[in-house]
């Protein structure tokens, strides 16, 4: 890493000390650098100053929170691929990010299944959609795996 983003890093999680511990071990910010230090610089101050501002606890931001503020909250990001996908039709599909198209497989069998269901039951096709999302996120090694599959399975086409 260059030596301007350790410096913005050392101030931002400086930032952190003063509001929520005080005193902050070496140990622990480099913890925090190995697990932080591949986001942009910029998306991570702003993150930062998000909790800043928005966090109602005294304690210390944990490392997942952090991230979870640069990438956003899952639950937001599973509700914009449902409108994403509800906005969509089977032959416009192409449009879908690999994401959506994956979770609705996971939750629906196949894209063609879900856009040819009973739309009656919608919001529970909606609920399970964004269980379906979160787990995947979640367990983001096997969506790897997925991707680089997907990637084989291209490339031998």
């Amino acid at each position: 890493m260059d030596k301007e983003f350790k410096q913005r890093f050392v101030v931002a999680m400086g930032k952190l000390a003063v509001l929520f511990e005080g005193e902050l071990p070496q140990e622990k910010v480099e913890l925090y650098y190995k697990y932080l230090s591949y986001f942009p610089i910029e998306k991570l101050e702003n993150a930062i100053e998000y909790l800043i501002k928005n966090r109602k606890n005294h304690f210390f931001p944990l490392i997942s929170e952090i991230i979870e503020a640069i990438e956003g909250n899952v639950e937001l990001k599973a509700s914009e691929a449902w409108c994403e996908l509800i906005g969509n039709s089977f032959v416009n599909s192409d449009n879908l990010t690999i994401m959506t198209k994956k979770t609705c497989e996971l939750a629906f069998g196949s894209l063609e299944d879900f856009y040819t269901a009973d739309t009656k039951s919608e919001s529970f096709d909606r609920t399970y959609f964004i269980k379906c999302y979160i787990n995947l996120y979640n367990s983001s090694e096997e969506f790897d795996k997925y991707l680089a599959n997907r990637k084989i399975k291209e490339l031998n086409e």
